[in-house]
């Protein structure tokens, strides 16, 4: 008798590791994972970033290269999206022609180019058998590199105008042609950040 309750006991603390483990091993998934802008990561708030999952069956490292990317689809599609928009209601007297080369100029040039800026929050989650990745970038700092890039860019160009001003005025056409599409060059740039 003594034997069966060693027994009973061994096998109801057995038991209750077991149930224990289990639980542990199917922790819940933040709810950010599933709604990042209405239940947002405490470091993501959709007020001051743009955020992005994605999920993987092999890995956590693929689960964040994916949300990586498409959070800058996601950019990407928004700026071009927005430009689009803004050249059209400035266009709007221009043959179909003019409009159908903004377009695609627009198209080509328009890319988000900062991937650098873009944060991983966190370590990836495993949840019943998948990876979910978090990945978000603060709405500041795009605003930062925008107006650097543009300041940048301006710059460049005001110099290849001046440059180009000065060779017209020397009578130097081949500096004046150098510096003219150097100038263009700068233009189109600057463009392309809008």
């Amino acid at each position: 008798m003594m034997h069966d309750v060693k027994y009973r006991s061994l096998l109801g603390s057995l038991f209750f590791l077991v149930t224990l483990s289990l639980g542990c091993a199917t922790t819940p998934l933040p709810a950010y994972f599933l709604e990042p802008v209405h239940q947002s990561h405490p470091d993501c708030a959709p007020q001051t970033h743009l955020a992005a999952v994605a999920t993987s069956e092999h890995s956590g490292e693929d689960a964040e290269q994916a949300a990586k990317g498409r959070l800058i689809e996601q950019l990407n599609s928004e700026i071009e999206s927005e430009t689009v928009r803004a050249m059209e209601r400035i266009k709007q007297n221009t043959n179909v022609d003019v409009r159908v080369k903004i377009t695609s100029h627009i198209k080509h040039a328009a890319r988000f180019e900062h991937g650098h800026l873009v944060q991983l929050m966190g370590q990836p989650h495993q949840h019943q058998g998948r990876h979910y990745a978090l990945a978000c970038i603060e709405r500041d700092a795009l605003v930062r590199m925008y107006d650097a890039d543009l300041m940048r860019g301006m710059a460049q160009f005001t110099q290849a105008h001046t440059q180009a001003v000065q060779a017209f005025e020397e009578g130097n056409n081949a500096a004046f042609t150098t510096a003219w599409r150097m100038a263009q060059k700068e233009a189109d740039g600057v463009n392309g950040i809008f």
